[in-house]
């Protein structure tokens, strides 16, 4: 049933005289009279009905005079009785109101609901995606002053985005200030890597500025004593007024690399410290490149003293196969003294000696182990790629992500090692591209190793073992497993351990490795972090133990690998020369068999004798086995010829027959 109720109050002289509550439920009329004369004056209640009534004298003593109380006291019966609202309606002021969804009046009268709220069951709320900050209704995912909560304000140059305070397009957070750090002097390539006196920012990359430096003239009582090349190994390319040799070289200038040169100088007796400038001048054909850099000496360089050296940053572009170099240091104000070596060479340039290598093309494949998979985003991925850019011999690192595996846990490396290698045969990518598994079976890494583990393990293959360039380890999106993946592909580049480990022992040293307790020996540099490494306090990053780095020795090895995969072009075989081969594992778990190779090809691996047996156990041939280290602790795979009739088992040296 619907009520509805119409309220009258009639005026006279300015005195309120009457009014009359109308029910329409059952038509009948409720009146009170009040003193007064009536007038023509119009009531309004607060739910809009407006009516006139006709002038009349009426007197009732039981009406209020005044417009915020009630208006009758009484009615049936001549008995007058206070105003009553429909069930669900409250009375607030002279107005019937449902206090349950009233804006003004929610919850009770004159509650009042701030702006962009709603009133729902007696109580303001503010939508779903808005929270009441400040007495408003806000929407905590893209407002600036209160950002994922009221009164969180992002700083200066910050957008609110889906609830966090973010750098507006690509502007890096760099302490308080959104920075773009492919400009910035201050925050070059990276929060916090300042470019030195006369170097501006450019790509992120703290760069010497081609063209004049506002010095001039030959630099007094001044020699030009080394200058070495750092892309991520000192390379030096003179020494003592010589040049060095590409050939002679402890490791090699890749071309289309970025790249530091650092000049050494000596000094003559009585030198008055002062500002010099070094150039760098590259030449290429016609065209010709100079950098420079100024710096205040007071002394001859020392390898272990960055601020006494000339510190110039080359771009990759301007670093190609003919580009020949000369060195000068130059005078930024009035000097004298006497004229020592300050140019090398004397006249002309010679040749700089860049070596084509190429790039590195990796495809990371997610193996889902103990219900977890390891994180492929974009910034998990960059974590590795960094670190092999600034550490590898490439132009380029080259980093995608491949469908997920399956592997069981607790792990078991050499198996999935093996499923990874036939994962990579039956992708069949071009020859150039290295296969590695990332596993995150655990939370942490922590939790994984405890005190100690396995953390990775790839193949040590041929060069030409295109099938076994393949490695796994663990994927935490971290430092150490970015080490790994270095370390792992390292072996799969050919390299056997540096000598160097934390207790316990090391198996598959590399023999001929220069340095002990591997140690990188000469100085490293980090373009990250624009840092040198020195050679007494970083180890190899094929060994095992801390401050990991990479040495010129194992600088060069990768390079030759990579200049030789990278060459190498499609070469045509006679199916005649190809076979099919079974799988053999060998390790810990003594010999057995993982998953046999789906194509026929060549061998690849070191040849063994090994011995057929028939079902009695008697020795009936003997066949050529191919065998490949597997590296930290993984033992070795070995290619079996596929078995023919009469063949029970195959007997590997070493080890107990394995049957077919």
């Amino acid at each position: 049933m619907v009520e509805a109720v119409l309220l009258f109050r009639w005026h006279l002289d300015g005195a309120t005289r009457g009014c009359v509550l109308l029910s329409l439920t059952a038509l009948t009329f409720t009146l009170c009279a009040c003193t007064g004369v009536i007038g023509e004056d119009a009531f309004t209640s607060d739910a809009g009905v407006m009516m006139d009534l006709p002038s009349s004298e009426q007197k009732d003593p039981a009406c209020s005079s005044g417009p915020d109380e009630p208006l009758c006291s009484g009615s049936s019966g001549g008995q007058m009785s206070a105003m009553s609202c429909p069930t669900g309606q409250s009375l607030c002021g002279n107005a019937c109101v449902n206090t349950n969804e009233n804006q003004s009046h929610c919850g009770g009268c004159d509650l009042a609901c701030a702006p962009g709220q709603a009133c729902a069951g007696g109580a303001c709320a503010c939508s779903n995606d808005e929270a009441l900050c400040n007495e408003v209704c806000t929407d905590l995912k893209d407002n600036v002053d209160h950002c994922g909560a009221c009164n969180t304000a992002c700083g200066v140059g910050q957008a609110c985005e889906a609830g966090a305070c973010v750098c507006a397009g690509d502007q890096t957070l760099c302490g308080t200030a959104c920075v773009d750090t492919t400009v910035s002097d201050r925050h070059c390539g990276g929060c916090g890597i300042v470019c030195e006196a006369g170097q501006r920012c450019e790509s992120g990359v703290c760069k010497s500025p081609a063209g004049e430096d506002g010095c001039g003239g030959p630099a007094l009582g001044v020699s030009v004593q080394q200058v070495a090349v750092y892309q991520s190994v000192k390379v030096a390319v003179m020494e003592a007024g010589m040049a060095v040799a590409a050939a002679q070289r402890k490791a090699d200038v890749i071309a289309g690399r970025e790249a530091l040169v650092r000049v050494f100088v000596n000094v003559n007796p009585g030198f008055a410290a002062r500002e010099l400038s070094a150039r760098f001048t590259l030449r290429e054909g016609n065209k010709t490149s100079t950098f420079f850099a100024k710096r205040n000496v007071a002394k001859s360089s020392e390898d272990l003293d960055p601020a006494t050296t000339f510190q110039i940053f080359v771009p990759a572009n301007v670093i190609a196969l003919d580009s020949s170099y000369s060195v000068e240091i130059v005078e930024c104000g009035q000097a004298a003294g006497a004229m020592a070596a300050p140019r090398f060479p004397a006249a002309g340039e010679v040749t700089l000696g860049a070596r084509p290598v190429g790039g590195l093309k990796v495809k990371l494949i997610p193996i889902l182990a103990n219900g977890r998979v390891p994180d492929t985003s974009a910034a998990a991925v960059a974590t590795y790629k960094q670190l092999l850019q600034a550490m590898f011999p490439v132009e380029s690192v080259e980093v995608t992500v491949g469908d997920q595996i399956s592997a069981p846990f607790p792990i078991d490396w050499p198996a999935t090692l093996d499923r990874m290698r036939s994962k990579r045969a039956a992708d069949a990518p071009t020859a150039d591209v290295y296969y590695y598994g990332l596993l995150k079976p655990q939370d942490s890494l922590a939790t994984f190793c405890g005190n100690s583990c396995t953390t990775g393990i790839g193949y040590v293959p041929q060069s030409n073992a295109v099938g076994l360039r393949v490695a796994l380890g663990v994927g935490f999106a971290d430092r150490v497993s970015a080490e790994v993946m270095a370390h792992e592909l390292g072996h799969t580049l050919g390299r056997n351990h540096a000598p160097c480990v934390r207790g316990g022992s090391i198996a598959g040293v590399d023999a001929q490795y220069p340095y002990m307790n591997g140690i990188i020996g000469s100085t490293g540099y980090d373009a990250r972090r624009r840092v040198f490494l020195f050679g007494d306090r970083n180890t190899d990053i094929m060994g095992y133990c801390n401050n990991k780095w990479i040495s010129d020795y194992s600088y060069k090895g990768v390079a030759n690998r990579l200049a030789s995969v990278n060459a190498l072009q499609s070469v045509y075989v006679a199916d005649n020369q190809l076979s099919r081969w079974r799988v053999a594992l060998l390790d810990s778990k003594g010999p057995r068999w993982g998953l046999p190779m789906a194509e026929p090809s060549l061998p690849s691996g070191d040849p063994v004798s090994a011995l057929i047996l028939n079902a009695n156990g008697k020795v009936i041939d003997t066949v050529m086995v191919y065998r490949t280290e597997v590296s930290d602790g993984g033992g070795a795979m070995v290619m079996v010829p596929w078995p023919k009739s009469g063949w029970a088992s195959v007997q590997i040296p070493g080890f107990a027959a394995l049957a077919f």
